[in-house]
């Protein structure tokens, strides 16, 4: 048998290099259908110069709140007794455990007619025009007798939820503090927050502040479809830059009070209403907002204020990409998003290729 044959197949083999591939066959026509496809080698984000479309709509800007804002009423009253025994001559002694500081539990009503009216009926004390959001003391003779001569008389009987004593003179001091004030409700955990920071239940409507007072508030109501926990940022005519299929939407806006550029991730209906979610996932947009019979434009809460920090951000990327045309800016969303998923990509080959 001839050799040459042989090693000129074998010298063809040798040339052939090894590769990584997939063969598939498509069978569904005779014509030839030829596919590359590398398993170790990723394309390039080439940026492509696509034709974008650029209108001016009217829109709304929402914020998903964190908190929300309800009025609350708080009563402070403060006894401070020292308990003595009344001798001959008037000579004072003290009694064991006779001095002590604590705050009386009131109700809600009782609470809600001090604040009314400003009056306070109590320990022997009868106190008129009350200023809100103050403090006022006291002097009282709970029990017993005493005259400005210090003549005093001992032979009554006092009780307190303290204690209980025979035969001694109470004197004291009453301090009466009535407050109004809002505090914060977190929509998430539906807890509010005392001015000092104190969490309590919000359903429970009563709680005691850090200063040792019994406040008390009403809940919110639930608004139609969850309306209050939606803020409305802005509402006016903003830029919205898309692709012709629609596949990438930007939602954008500079001006001296806001500045904002937005991609749209997906689309939501509430009540009726489409809610389009955004890359920042506290912003929504609503387009034709003359639809949004739900939700209207009214001061930001304090509480919420420091959301605004997603839009300084967003400030900051329009003072780098704005200076150029819009559409460049567009293209500039694109390729980062091609190449955040080029990346995966990248990292699932290399688990892949160490198995």
């Amino acid at each position: 048998m001839d050799k040459m044959p042989m090693l000129i197949l074998l010298g063809i083999l040798m040339m052939v290099q090894g590769g990584n591939c997939i063969f598939g066959y498509d069978c569904g026509t005779k014509l030839t259908n030829l596919t590359t496809v590398s398993l170790i080698d990723i394309g390039e984000c080439e940026p492509k110069k696509e034709e974008t479309k650029s209108i001016n709509i009217e829109a709304q800007l929402l914020q998903i709140n964190d908190y929300n804002i309800i009025h609350a009423r708080e009563c402070r009253i403060k006894i401070k007794r020292t308990v003595h025994h009344c001798g001959m001559h008037s000579h004072t002694s003290a009694v064991l455990f006779g001095e002590i500081e604590y705050f009386k539990e009131i109700t809600k009503d009782e609470c809600e007619g001090i604040q009314l009216t400003g009056t306070f009926n109590g320990f022997g004390l009868s106190l008129m025009h009350l200023e809100r959001n103050s403090t006022t003391t006291k002097s009282v003779i709970l029990a017993g007798k005493l005259d400005k001569d210090s003549h005093c008389e001992s032979g009554a009987n006092y009780d307190d939820p303290y204690g209980t004593f025979t035969d001694v003179l109470v004197t004291g001091y009453v301090s009466i503090g009535i407050y109004d004030y809002d505090i914060k409700l977190n929509l998430e955990s539906d807890k509010v927050f005392m001015q000092d920071g104190t969490p309590c239940n919000a359903k429970a409507r009563h709680c005691i502040s850090g200063e040792g007072g019994n406040v008390f508030w009403d809940t919110l109501p639930e608004q139609m479809c969850g309306a209050n926990k939606y803020t409305v940022l802005y509402e006016g005519f903003v830029t919205k830059v898309s692709d012709p299929e629609d596949k990438n939407v930007m939602y954008s806006l500079d001006t001296k009070e806001f500045s904002f550029a937005l991609l749209k991730t997906y689309e939501e209906t509430i009540c009726g209403i489409t809610f389009i979610k955004t890359e920042v996932a506290r912003f929504l947009i609503i387009e034709n907002p003359r639809s949004n019979h739900l939700i209207q434009k009214q001061e930001v809460a304090a509480a919420n204020v420091d959301i605004f920090a997603f839009i300084n951000a967003k400030a900051l990327f329009l003072e780098k990409h704005l200076k150029r045309q819009l559409k460049d800016m567009y293209e500039t969303l694109v390729l980062q998003r091609c190449r955040l998923e080029r990346k995966v990509i990248e990292n699932a080959l290399a688990i892949v290729l160490r198995l």
